[in-house]
């Protein structure tokens, strides 16, 4: 059997880690032995339905060869992205095992980190170390870490190029429930429940805000706004947090 770990960048039940809990519960039902970990709050996984996987905390590395039925280490890795939590949790994992490491990517990592800093990564130097969130990918240390890959996902085909030339690469779309979202009727009782008209156009964007894409969020929110103002009634559905964030100023709301 071979026994995989998931390192997700994320807990319980961010939308990284929904992505994540799809995946590790359909390697269980190819009859992979699969243990998923997160940062912290293992204990949320519980929320989602379903589980067939079993969760540890990056604190807990020591204990993971209890989690496998066969009590082994792990045979291979994958890392959900190249940020600094998950590049330290697998340097120390790579100390205490021996595995193959697929790395995940699901964002342009260097933007988003010259994003939320303000900074060019052309021009980094040590002094943006102490600078740099836990949580966002280190412009020489994940290159690094990359290159040590034995494969590379990506969540769509642009993100190849970040990719070395001598891993393996594949485009690992996000899953979807299909027992939660299916074709299905329109449902006018509820949208009347909700006080939404018959005809208005509903819109989803299922994720988080952030320094890196308040400005395409923000995009967003005012198209819907402009639609509304043409008679053309619009509803946007969001999930995720804000992250303090005031999408928008005074003057726009």
């Amino acid at each position: 059997m071979k026994n995989i770990l998931i390192v997700s960048h994320s807990h319980f039940p961010s939308n990284s880690a929904v992505h994540v809990h799809h995946f590790a519960n359909e390697l269980v039902k190819l009859g992979l032995d699969c243990v998923v970990a997160v940062p912290n709050n293992q204990d949320y996984g519980s929320t989602l339905k379903g589980n067939l996987y079993s969760v540890t905390q990056y604190n807990e590395i020591d204990k993971i060869t209890d989690l496998f039925t066969n009590h082994q280490s792990p045979d291979l890795v994958h890392a959900w992205t190249p940020r600094e939590h998950v590049r330290s949790y697998c340097y120390a994992l790579s100390i205490r095992y021996e595995f193959k490491l697929v790395i995940h990517l699901e964002d342009n990592e260097e933007s988003i980190t010259e994003r939320f800093l303000d900074v060019s990564l052309e021009n980094w130097s040590t002094e943006y170390d102490n600078l740099l969130p836990y949580n966002l990918s280190h412009p020489v240390k994940y290159q690094e870490f990359m290159a040590n890959a034995d494969g590379v996902t990506v969540i769509i085909d642009k993100l190849t190029k970040f990719a070395p030339s001598t891993s393996s690469t594949i485009t690992l779309y996000p899953g979807v429930d299909t027992e939660e979202f299916y074709p299905r009727q329109k449902n006018n009782n509820l949208l009347k429940s909700l006080g939404i008209k018959n005809d208005a156009t509903m819109l989803g964007y299922t994720g988080n805000i952030h320094p890196a894409n308040i400005d395409e969020v923000r995009s967003l929110y005012l198209a819907v706004g402009k639609r509304n103002q043409m008679g053309k009634p619009t509803v946007l559905v969001r999930t995720g947090i804000n992250n303090n964030l005031e999408i928008l100023d005074e003057d726009q709301l």
